[in-house]
């Protein structure tokens, strides 16, 4: 079975099968020479807005996911790490460490990406409750805490890992 991926970044479709990025342009790229309109200024105003909207969001999340997560916490592993952190690049180039809660047994290799897991991979190194975890998303809620402390947003394109050349210059390219 190949397991291919279709993700649109600033009006540039990338196709991933296997291990392979395929770049598709797509029709509403923007044409060389004129600024997209992402690369706009924000008015000032509107990025306090939605940092204070960001702040209030996490705190309200963090009122009524606190058990929750306590719970996948101590499901997950009562004595030991439960949390991930995986360098990702968010705006502007920033580097920061990215908080998901723990879906796959210790001894996995460090640096084999989901897209390049066979079918025996993934039952081997993901936890059974891992399972569960990222197929309703759970397994992301601590990221709260990185929109807490500004490193994401609620609303936003996501952060990418630092081996994502290809949608990092496309990134850097769309300004």
């Amino acid at each position: 079975v190949k397991r291919m991926f279709y993700f649109c970044d600033f009006g540039i479709l990338y196709l991933i099968e296997k291990c392979c990025i395929i770049k598709i342009v797509c029709k509403n790229e923007p044409k060389p020479g004129l600024k997209n309109h992402r690369s706009r200024g924000k008015n000032m105003y509107a990025q306090h807005v939605k940092r204070v909207v960001d702040i209030l969001f996490c705190i309200i999340a963090i009122v009524l996911l606190l058990v929750p997560m306590a719970v996948i916490g101590l499901i997950i592993n009562p004595k030991g790490k439960i949390i991930f952190k995986q360098t990702r690049i968010g705006r502007n180039g920033k580097r920061f460490k990215i908080l998901k809660f723990r879906t796959m047994w210790s001894d996995t290799p460090r640096h084999l990406p989901n897209r390049c897991m066979t079918q025996q991979d993934y039952d081997n190194y993901v936890m059974p409750f891992g399972k569960w975890l990222r197929n309703t998303s759970l397994d992301e809620l601590p990221q709260i805490i990185n929109i807490l402390k500004g490193d994401m947003s609620w609303v936003g394109p996501r952060p990418v890992i630092e081996n994502e050349t290809v949608l990092l210059n496309a990134r850097h390219e769309a300004g």
